[in-house]
């Protein structure tokens, strides 16, 4: 896709921070001063955010909208989701779709008063827990040899639905679920970045290589199948809910963030995320932790900072 710059924030681990992480990044981008947007994004204007949640849990829709406005809108008023979207290009090889209809624009919550103006959300439904299954029993004939080559499309659905409005946006954020089913395939297929979140103990990182050797074999796989395929670039590896004594992490936390840095070098980002109450009395309200003056609100904000103008210069 050409236009905007596409990241995927995702782990087949759940409780590492996907949403958080997806959330901050995006309304981060509008926390920057004018001045460090001249110099992370090139431009001092605010830019162009589109949140993408492809998770069943539907948790990135209730952090930008609230869980009350969010159940009105998708549950009471029905309006359509990425899982409509989903069926309308399962069902259809090149439906004509109208995503002015799918993205709620300029409805993410700042606080309790104000919104994010230029940013907008493709909201999930609770039935996408069921979309890895329909798109393994769909079906398309095909001639090309080659497994991968001729079930191509089945990863390429969201890409499909993106590239409409890919030119519309500077960044698009997609949220996946704790898998490495169709839906997360299909962010990757979609995406240039890939951010991997990661708690410090031994269970959320265990299945990290297993992981970063996936994201290679989709690489080629994707490259052999559409020979112009970009790279799915993996910027980076963040850790989050570290407990902190003496402001670093606890000993058990400090030995595996070592290994990890040991094991993967360059790609484990140098600031975390902290535990704390912040972000969830944050998320509670519907808005990031930036709007929170509670004091560790406010540390929870300035590492979240921290960590996009990292991941600012990674990319």
């Amino acid at each position: 896709m050409s236009g905007a710059k596409v990241i995927s924030v995702m782990n087949w681990k759940g409780g590492v921070g996907k949403t958080t992480m997806t959330h901050h990044l995006g309304t981060g981008l509008h926390m920057l001063t004018k001045e460090e947007r001249l110099e992370y994004l090139g431009s001092e204007k605010m830019p162009r955010i589109l949140f993408v949640d492809n998770d069943a849990q539907c948790n990135l829709s209730i952090s930008c909208l609230h869980v009350e406005k969010y159940e009105d809108l998708v549950y009471k008023q029905n309006i359509p989701t990425i899982y409509d979207l989903y069926k309308l290009f399962i069902c259809n090889e090149s439906p004509v779709v109208d995503m002015h209809n799918y993205i709620i624009k300029n409805q993410v919550r700042m606080d309790n008063r104000r919104i994010f103006m230029g940013m907008d959300l493709l909201p999930a439904h609770q039935e996408l827990v069921y979309l890895d299954m329909n798109i393994a029993m769909n079906s398309r004939a095909s001639f090309q040899s080659g497994l991968i080559s001729k079930e191509i499309y089945k990863y390429q659905y969201l890409n499909d639905i993106l590239e409409p409005v890919c030119s519309d946006y500077d960044y698009i954020f997609i949220d996946c679920p704790p898998n490495l089913g169709y839906t997360t395939l299909n962010a990757l297929y979609a995406s240039e970045y890939c951010l991997i979140p990661t708690g410090l103990d031994h269970l959320s990182s265990y299945g990290i290589a297993s992981l970063l050797k996936e994201i290679d074999r989709l690489n080629t796989e994707f490259a052999t199948a559409v020979p112009d395929h970009p790279m799915i670039e993996v910027v980076g590896i963040v850790a989050n809910n570290v407990e902190e004594n003496r402001e670093a992490p606890k000993r058990s936390q400090k030995l595996i963030r070592e290994r990890l840095q040991d094991s993967y070098h360059e790609l484990m980002f140098e600031p975390y995320l902290t535990r704390g109450d912040g972000i969830p009395n944050a998320s509670e309200q519907g808005y990031p932790v930036y709007a929170d003056r509670s004091a560790n609100a406010l540390k929870q904000g300035d590492l979240l900072l921290g960590i996009l103008r990292e991941f600012l210069d990674r990319i």
